[in-house]
Formats: C-alpha cells, sequence, structure tokens
C-alpha cells in the first residue's frame, strides 16, 4: 500500500520523509484519493505538534508525500521503556494542543495511537499519519462519511465502533486511552481477541487509575466516557480541566530532582497547560462542557415499515451479537458524570420521596444466565439455553420481581464477562446462574444464585434426575430463587407448563432453530414444532411457536401471504381452544388481527387480556405498543417501548420500534439516535440504515441519506430508500430506474411502500392506484397509513378519507377503539 523511505531533498540539503504509494496495489484509485487527500489534509495544518508537508507528487512510478523526517522514535518505543508522570502530562498537553489546532479546522484524525506519536527531539511529539482523517460537516457537526468504523482497536472510541457519526470527541477518547496507557503502563483494556476488544470499549467499566494518580481521574472517566457528549466539548477545555485537577494535586507537579523549583501554576506552563481561569480558589473541578443540539426543521417522510418488517414479538427473531452488550453501556452508563448531573439527580430523588429506594428496588431484581453445555458432545446447547429460558419465562410470573429479558440476559453468552460487570450493566441485584449436563435420559441440572454487590453465592443447587423431571427442576429452582430473595407471594408459586419430555426437547429445538430467521431455519422449526405437537397436541406454547413461525415464512417472502396468516390463525386458535388462559397465545393473536386481518378491536381484545395474565412480559407488551402505535397513540406506544427497554435493554427491535415512536413525535434526533443503537446492538439489523436515511432527509441531508440507504443490508429497503433520495437530489433519471426496479421486483410485497414512495414524489394518482393494490394484498405496512408522514400531501384529497374508512383507520374509527390499558408497575 504505502511505504516511507528516508531520502534526502538535494536542493535544500535535507533529510525528508518520503511516503510513497504504489499504483499496482489492488484499489489503487480509491486508495491515491485518500492519500492525496492525506497530503491536502497536512499541508493546511500548521502546529509544532503536526507534521510539516514539504510537497506532494503523482509520477508513474507512483504518488508520494514529502514531509519532515522525524529521528527520534516514536511514542511505541518510549512506552516500551517507561515514562514517568511529567513525562505523559507533556506529551498529553501538546497532543491535546495539535488536536484541538485540527478540529478547528474541521479534521479528526480517527487513528491515534503510540505509533503515529514520533518525536521531532527528546520533548517534542509529533501527530503524523493523517490518512484515515476526515473532515467534519460544519453544518452538521457530524463526520461527512459517518457510519465506517475505521480506527486501531486497543484505541477506538464506542462511536467508531458502532459506525456511529463522530466528531473531535473521538480524537479525545483515543487520546485518553493512550494517556491511561502513558500513566500506567498498560491499555485501559485488553481481551483475547479482537470482538472481545471492541466490546470491552463499548461495555466495560472505566478503569481505575493507581491510587497515587487518583487525582486524574475524573479527567480520566470523561475522556474515557462511554457517550461522547459526557466527555469534554472540546480538547482546550479538557486540558484546562487537566491542568485545575493537577493545582489540587501539586505533588504531581513538583520539578524532577536536580531541577530548580517553581510554583504549580509556574510548572502547568512548563508542561504546555494553559492556566488561564485554571486558580486554587476554583471550587468545582469540573465544567459542564456539552454541546446543545440544533434545533432542525424536519418535513415530513416515510417510516421504514411494510409486509417484511412488521414483524412484532412472537414472529420476531431479534439476534444480540457481542456489540449489544456495548449499545446498553454506551448510551447510559458513563462514569464521567459532572457535579451538575449529580445535583439535579439528587434534586429529582428527593422530590419523590414516595419512591421505593434503589436498594428496595434492586434487591428484587435479577437476570437468567444462558446456562452452560457440559454434556460430553457438546449437543445439548437447545437444552441448556431452553431450561434457562424457560426459567426467566417462570419469574417472570413472579409479582414485584423485576426480571431482565432473554435478548439481554443472552447477550452476554461466551463472553468473557464477570457476574459483577453482568449484574452493573443490566442493573440488576441477583443473576442466576448454572448448567446442564445430559446422559442418555438422565439429566444434572446446577443452578447458583449470585449477589451482585459481592460476587457471593447466596444459593446453590445441584439436581440428578431423570428427564421426565425436568419441569419440577424448574419449578423448585424458581421457588428457591423466590424464597432467597425473600418475596411474599400472595397465592400459588407459578409453574412450568409441563408435556412430554420428547416433545419438549423438539419444542426447544425448534425454539432454536426458529430464531435464526432465515428459510431453513423457519422450515425446520415449522417440522420440529409439528412432531412435537404430534407428540403431544395439548402442549400449547408449540402451538403457539408454530403460528409464529408460519407467520415469519408469509412476513419473509417463504410462503404466500394468505397462506402463511391462515395457518397461523389455526395454529394459535387451537393454543387458545387448548389454554385459553395463555398470554402469548393472546398476544399473538393480537398480531395476527392487527397486521394480517386489519381488525383493530380485536387485536385490542387479545392484547389487553394478554397484559392482564402476564403484564411483566417484554413481547406482550412490545406487540400492545404496536398495536397503540397502529391506533396513531403514539404517547401510549412510547411508553410501552420505553418499559420493554428498561426490562430489556440491548434488545434490538426495541431499540428499532422506539425509533419509529420517535419519528412519528416528531423527535427526529432521538429517533436517530434510536436506530443508531440498534446497529450497535445488531449490526446487521433490516431497516435501521433505512430508517435514518429517511430521517436524513427530513433534515435535509439528501447526501448522507443516499449513502445511509447504500448501507442498509436489505435489497428490498435499499431500493424503497434510493428512490426518495435521488428525487430529493433532484435526480430525476436515477430516482425513476430505481423505482422501476423497485415495481419490477417487488410489486407484490411492497405494494404499501411503493405508495409511499410515490407520494413522496409527489404523484398522488399512483400512489393511490398502489394504496389499493396494498389493500388487496393484504399488506401488513397498512397498519400504520393513518399517520404515515409521507402522505400528508394527499390527506385532503377526498379520496384519502374513503380509503381511510374502508381500512377502518379514520380518525373517527381509531378513536372508538377500546384500548385502556396501564403500563406495569
Amino acid at each position: 500500500m504505502a511505504v516511507v523511505y528516508l531520502a534526502t531533498q538535494k536542493s535544500l540539503k535535507r533529510p525528508v520523509a518520503l511516503k510513497l504509494l504504489d499504483r499496482n496495489v489492488p484499489g489503487y484509485s480509491e486508495l491515491a484519493q485518500r492519500f492525496i487527500n492525506e497530503a491536502h489534509t497536512l499541508a493546511g495544518l500548521r502546529h509544532r505538534n503536526i507534521v510539516t508537508v514539504y510537497d506532494v507528487v503523482e509520477s508513474s512510478q507512483g504518488d508520494f508525500i514529502s514531509m519532515e523526517y522525524l529521528e527520534d522514535g516514536s511514542l511505541a518505543d518510549r512506552l516500551a521503556v517507561g515514562l514517568s508522570v511529567q513525562q505523559s502530562l507533556s506529551i498529553l498537553a501538546q497532543l491535546g494542543s495539535a488536536l484541538d489546532a485540527a478540529h478547528a479546522r474541521g479534521i479528526v484524525h480517527r487513528d491515534i495511537k503510540p505509533d503515529n506519536v514520533l518525536f521531532r527531539d527528546a520533548d517534542t511529539p509529533v501527530l503524523t499519519d493523517f490518512g484515515i482523517a476526515r473532515l467534519i460537516d460544519p453544518e452538521s457537526q457530524r463526520m461527512t462519511q459517518a457510519g465506517l468504523a475505521v480506527g486501531t482497536p486497543s484505541y477506538m472510541s464506542p462511536e467508531q465502533i458502532s459506525g456511529d457519526p463522530i466528531d473531535g470527541r473521538a480524537d479525545q477518547y483515543s487520546l485518553g486511552a493512550m494517556w491511561f496507557q502513558m500513566l500506567t503502563g498498560h491499555l485501559p483494556y485488553t481481551a483475547d481477541n479482537t470482538s472481545d476488544l471492541l466490546v470491552a470499549h463499548l461495555a466495560r467499566p472505566i478503569p481505575s487509575l493507581p491510587a497515587a494518580l487518583a487525582a486524574l481521574q475524573p479527567v480520566i472517566d470523561r475522556m474515557l466516557a462511554k457517550q461522547p457528549a459526557a466527555r469534554y466539548s472540546n480538547m482546550a477545555a479538557m486540558l484546562v480541566d487537566v491542568g485545575r485537577h493537577l493545582l489540587r494535586a501539586p505533588e504531581l507537579l513538583r520539578a524532577p530532582p536536580g531541577t530548580a523549583q517553581v510554583s504549580p501554576t509556574e510548572r502547568l506552563h512548563q508542561l504546555g497547560f494553559p492556566t488561564t481561569g485554571v486558580q486554587h480558589t476554583l471550587t468545582t473541578s469540573q465544567t459542564r462542557l456539552l454541546d446543545t443540539p440544533r434545533e432542525l426543521s424536519q418535513p415530513a417522510l416515510p417510516v421504514m415499515k411494510g409486509k417484511r418488517f412488521r414483524i412484532v414479538v412472537m414472529s420476531v427473531v431479534v439476534v444480540a451479537l457481542a456489540l449489544a452488550v456495548g449499545g446498553l453501556l454506551y448510551r447510559d452508563r458513563d462514569r464521567g458524570a459532572t457535579a451538575a448531573d449529580n445535583a439535579a439527580v439528587s434534586t429529582a430523588s428527593s422530590a419523590t420521596t414516595d419512591a421505593p429506594s434503589a436498594e428496595a428496588t434492586s434487591a428484587r431484581s435479577i437476570a437468567v444466565l444462558p446456562f452452560a453445555d457440559l454434556s460430553q458432545e457438546k449437543d445439548q446447547a437447545y437444552m441448556s439455553d431452553g431450561l434457562a429460558e424457560e426459567l426467566l419465562n417462570l419469574l417472570t410470573k413472579v409479582p414485584r420481581l423485576r426480571v431482565i429479558a432473554r435478548t439481554s440476559s443472552f447477550s452476554f453468552q461466551d463472553k468473557s464477562v464477570d457476574v459483577a460487570t453482568i449484574a452493573k450493566a443490566l442493573d440488576v441485584d441477583h443473576v442466576l446462574q448454572g448448567s446442564v449436563r445430559r446422559s442418555g435420559k438422565r439429566i444434572r441440572i446446577s443452578a447458583q444464585l449470585i449477589r451482585a454487590q459481592d460476587s457471593a453465592q447466596v444459593w446453590s443447587e445441584t439436581y440428578d434426575r431423570d428427564d421426565n423431571d425436568v419441569f419440577a427442576v424448574q419449578d423448585e429452582i424458581a421457588a428457591a430463587v423466590v424464597g432467597q430473595l425473600k418475596i411474599k407471594l400472595m397465592g400459588e408459586p407459578p409453574h412450568t407448563q409441563k408435556t412430554d419430555p420428547q416433545a419438549y426437547a423438539l419444542f426447544l429445538k425448534a425454539r432454536q432453530a426458529g430464531r435464526r430467521g432465515d428459510a431453513q431455519g423457519l422450515e425446520q422449526a415449522v417440522t420440529l414444532y409439528r412432531q412435537a405437537i404430534d407428540i403431544d397436541p395439548a402442549y400449547a406454547p408449540a402451538w403457539v411457536g408454530l403460528s409464529s413461525n408460519y407467520a415469519n415464512q408469509a412476513n419473509s417472502g417463504l410462503r404466500p401471504m394468505d397462506e402463511g396468516f391462515r395457518l397461523a390463525r389455526e395454529a394459535v386458535d387451537k393454543a387458545l381452544e387448548i389454554d385459553p388462559e395463555f398470554a402469548r397465545a393472546h398476544a399473538q393473536m393480537g398480531y395476527i388481527a392487527m397486521s394480517h386481518i386489519g381488525d383493530l378491536q380485536l387485536a385490542a381484545v387479545h392484547l389487553q387480556r394478554a397484559l392482564v395474565l402476564a403484564p411483566d412480559d417484554t413481547g406482550v407488551i412490545l406487540n400492545a405498543a404496536r398495536l397503540a402505535q397502529a391506533l396513531a397513540r403514539v404517547d401510549q406506544a412510547t411508553s410501552f417501548d420505553q418499559l420493554v427497554i428498561a426490562r430489556d435493554p440491548v434488545n434490538a427491535r426495541a431499540h428499532y420500534n422506539l425509533g419509529v415512536d420517535y419519528l412519528y413525535s416528531n423527535r427526529v434526533d432521538e429517533a436517530i439516535a434510536s436506530w443508531q443503537t440498534t446497529i450497535a446492538l445488531s449490526p446487521g439489523f433490516i431497516g435501521a440504515w433505512y430508517n435514518i436515511g429517511t430521517a436524513q432527509l427530513a433534515r435535509g441531508q439528501s447526501e448522507l441519506a443516499l449513502a445511509s440507504f447504500q448501507k442498509e443490508p436489505s435489497e428490498v429497503w435499499r431500493l424503497i430508500g434510493l428512490p426518495m433520495a435521488y428525487h430529493a437530489l433532484g435526480k430525476k433519471a436515477e430516482s425513476d430506474a430505481a423505482l422501476s426496479r423497485l415495481i419490477a421486483e417487488h410489486a407484490t410485497d411492497s405494494a404499501y411502500n411503493i405508495a409511499y414512495v410515490q407520494a413522496f414524489r409527489g404523484e398522488h394518482d399512483q400512489a393511490f392506484q398502489w394504496l389499493e393494490r396494498a389493500i388487496a394484498y393484504k399488506d401488513t405496512g397498512l397498519s400504520d397509513v393513518a399517520f404515515e408522514p409521507a402522505f400528508d400531501g394527499m390527506r385532503k384529497d377526498p379520496r384519502w378519507a374513503q380509503m381511510l374508512r374502508k381500512l377502518g383507520k379514520s380518525p373517527e374509527q381509531l378513536a372508538a377503539v377500546k384500548f385502556d390499558v396501564k403500563l406495569p408497575e
């Protein structure tokens, strides 16, 4: 790619560093542009701690940059032998000043690391290698190339890892990581592999400095904050705050032995820190330096929906990847809170004296982790995971016990994270973990209840039983947990729904296969559910699982829509016939009524009943949120989705749905933040980049919207977004071509989406025609037609009111639907 040579500039007889790009490397054109950009970036920066560029040349042999030769080694070399505290402080001050100058010019380095810091002499560090630097859009104060995770893993900021938009605070995080290494001799986060290292940046607590350096911990906490907004607003503010903390710890400012001692303020100046405003008389050690979001105009635009992805709860497969852990902490768990933040929290707490104390609340909260498969063949994952999930579902039925939902609890599977960290991430006071070992028809189940406060084991038990007794074991474990947490039950404790052991094993295997979400997994799940039902036709959970998979096949285009939902309806009807009080059967029936039948009152009846039967089931609550949204009761939908996230904080689907709520409420910034969290939790999540693109169109950021649509992993959603982006950019030919392809390839399964694309283009007659097709196809996207922003320009057309009444979605008809439910306490 690029090689650096030591050369001599004959005209001035000085050594220079020549950075040469070989023309024969693959992808030369793109690399060359990046290479030339680096030269232009550096040439525009004049600072004693930024490498100087002399010339840039394009030749037939290759392009090269001529820059100053820095002969005193790298920071990596110095870290190998160790640095004193004051050497570390001097390097921080100089690099902070260099980055402040770069950021002032709208340039973010994006790859701060010891290898990119060279020394001009013993005391002058110089920042080099701006090869992946990018300009910030001065209007949005965000990177013009957002969404690309670049940098070096040991120093990457959470937003770089997540592919979120970045600004100069990403460099601040990387500099903080490098400064921590200078102060301690080791990196803030280490791991056995890159994946776990990235998760550490997102999830693990900010590490502590040695006791002798405790005065600098508040600065580390802010520089390494997971949220960019919790860091310093700029490098200058960071340098000022370092000076304030150093003046409170004058022992760190003593001049080295053998040199003249000076006042702490003078020594601060010698090290390169600003001294203006840094005095002993300051009464606070931190100043709130957070950016205030701009007010943005937000024109009406469509939100990602339609038959393929209006699937929720019982008909949704959410795969929580390693980054799921990080998404939670990235948004909510920074140690770098300011004094003002703490004061606000204190005031709020004192104003709510009737609320239960944090201690009382957390003492009744638990996370059930996936059980380990200790079988010799390692082929019992479906059983170990399934038992843990069934225990979780069982404990959810216990009143006054907050149970973290499966998506969040299971996100820690196969991760090297200790119980205390998991408990802190999920905000619980206890963790239940265990293992399963199976041999023939014998099964050994071990379970341990761990107290998060001190990682003490407060209860454990091992059960050696026949597999016929697995349900009794689940009941016994749940009863033991309830007893240990001292929860008083008003009636009978909850019990596991029993079935034949072989049917149960098939049920667990089916659920595991269905969660894969692909065609093979869904078909395998249908087969396994059918086999379980053949053994025990009266096992209602298997019928609900079968219904969910049929619906997922229909929504994924793997089974004709009418056929898939007919089979789904028949299966859930059977479940309700077997057990009229099965909450998840009512929730599934509510979903089918809302999304396919189009009977919102029927959906409300079933979802109200489901909430009465299982008020703490996050799956039921998610379906209730979608119904509230379909009824144009967006505030209610938002409250439901926020409750789900409180119970299941790394559920990508919940964050995605909350983003839709926010956009319908004209809260565009919050919508984008929710979808960015969705991507951090599940990078391949279908529709998230599409929705970010629609929000960017609402902001008038058409180029960014086009880039976001192009990042969308689903081809159909890319095709839905592109005609709108090209139209907004005034590229009619491209918009027409993209729309023609969308119609040619997806006329049947995306009729609703085609309608709002044409509405966005101002083609209202065609939009009405496609809405009629969507009605004929029973397109599930129609559940949101009453409040879809893209149709705002059509609402005064007499045909609009007629169509809404035909669908049962006129304002009067929606208001008449009785769905009076309260949030679970």
